[in-house]
């Protein structure tokens, strides 16, 4: 089980983040258990990079999600809404639309 090493000793196992949120040079971390989320002091590319799993898709400039956690999307003309399993909804951008759908 790959796992996404934090600094002071903490890691967290892959199949449990949901998505991946830019907050400036900041990345909030979102995991399946209710309410869980962790603050990581990196940017989200240096996360998305760190898991390096095709599980996790860039829908957009400040998200990353686990295509695993995905219950359902809409496409429209030149974007896709899609929704979590766990109530989120997230907008893709254009220029990513057609990779999302090619990933899913």
């Amino acid at each position: 089980m790959k796992k996404l090493n934090l600094p002071f000793k903490k890691s967290i196992p892959t199949k449990d983040i949901v998505y991946l949120q830019s907050d400036s040079n900041y990345t909030q971390i979102y995991l399946k258990d209710k309410g869980g989320k962790v603050m990581a002091a990196k940017s989200l590319m240096h996360i998305h990079e760190q898991i390096n799993m095709p599980e996790f898709i860039r829908i957009n400039r400040s998200q990353v999600i686990n295509k695993r956690f995905v219950a359902s999307t809409t496409t429209e003309q030149n974007y896709s809404i899609l929704k979590l399993k766990d109530g989120s909804t997230f907008k893709t951008s254009r220029r990513r639309t057609e990779q999302f759908l090619n990933a899913i």
